[in-house]
């Protein structure tokens, strides 16, 4: 049996009881409205669904930088030019130059 599967079991168990023992029923007020007789695992896993939602983006944008670090190390760009060594490639650089208007 996968320890992925088994863990994720051990943390439903353990929000269900965690649910069981807060039942009772709370008002929660946003100052322009108010919510009451809502039980209390309701709006402590609403908090906790809330700030899961609006960190993913956060999150998302960080692996997305350190994967794009991670290939720019495995595949570095050399974007420094070798000197002529040839003759023939200095004879081009020379003709180049020649040919321009001053």
């Amino acid at each position: 049996m996968p320890w992925k599967f088994i863990f994720t079991i051990i943390i439903l168990v353990l929000v269900v009881i965690f649910a069981g023992f807060n039942v009772h029923p709370v008002s929660i007020s946003f100052g322009f409205a108010q919510i009451s007789e809502i039980p209390m695992f309701v709006c402590i896993l609403s908090a906790f669904a809330l700030g899961t939602i609006i960190s993913v983006p956060f999150v998302m944008v960080s692996k997305k930088k350190k994967l794009k670090k991670v290939n720019d190390k495995k595949n570095p760009v050399n974007t420094q030019l070798s000197p002529a060594t040839s003759e023939e490639e200095k004879q081009i650089v020379s003709k180049g130059k020649k040919s321009k208007p001053s």
